[in-house]
């Protein structure tokens, strides 16, 4: 009996709908094109961006979603504030602008956008990961040790451990630095690459290590550290 309803109400609402599209002349259509290597390439988005009315939220975040993977972050974010302008409480086109504006390093802004995400939807890890990135390039150590913290429940990575190692080291906390260097390096060993645990990266933790152990007691310098 509830199953019948369910289907009967979707199928009301597929009714519904369908008549608002032609009575409204509502005509829209994403196509995403498969290469996104060839910057030639763009999302075409058919359908009159003039004609604002509520249901084109998921049309200009779908088009501004197509231009964020072919990395025209400018058009990007061009329509993903076009969907946010319709669908204000809608996170995901507020956290994808705030993706947009990360990667054209607008980092403050991208900060604002992701905050607003996190407003909403408190538990995207993803956006704490990307908003401690963006505090960290714009030396809020703090608030990106934080934010990165958060974000290892979403992401147990190298680029979290190395970005959260480097906030520690600028706040001079070289014993948590060390830490989280040792576990970027182990589980990018594990991985047999090392993208981001770059031989910078690698002179620092070594440097940190040997600036430890001159500092530990002569009992403990026999110790291994890691």
């Amino acid at each position: 009996m509830i199953l019948i309803t369910l289907i009967s109400d979707l199928m009301g609402y597929l009714i519904y709908y369908s008549i608002q599209l032609i009575t409204e002349k509502v005509d829209f259509n994403v196509t995403i094109l498969p290469d996104k290597n060839n910057l030639n390439s763009l999302p075409w988005c058919f359908f009159d961006k003039n004609a604002k009315t509520e249901k084109f939220d998921l049309a200009f975040r779908d088009c501004g979603e197509a231009y964020y993977e072919l990395g025209k972050y400018d058009s990007a974010i061009d329509d993903f504030t076009q969907s946010i302008e319709l669908s204000p409480i809608s996170w995901n086109p507020i956290f994808n602008r705030g993706l947009a504006y990360f990667d054209t390093e607008d980092y403050e802004s991208a900060i604002d956008d992701l905050s607003e995400a996190m407003r909403i939807d408190w538990d995207n890890k993803e956006a704490h990961l990307y908003r401690g990135l963006a505090y960290y390039e714009t030396e809020d150590y703090e608030e990106a040790i934080d934010d990165l913290t958060e974000a290892l429940e979403f992401e147990t990575s190298a680029r979290v451990y190395t970005y959260r190692g480097l906030s520690y080291f600028e706040e001079d906390n070289n014993r948590s630095a060390i830490d989280d260097f040792t576990e970027a390096i182990e589980l990018e060993t594990m991985l047999e690459k090392s993208p981001i645990v770059a031989p910078d990266l690698i002179k620092i933790h070594s440097a940190l290590l040997a600036s430890l152990h001159m500092e530990l007691p002569d009992d403990n310098k026999s110790e291994p550290l890691v």
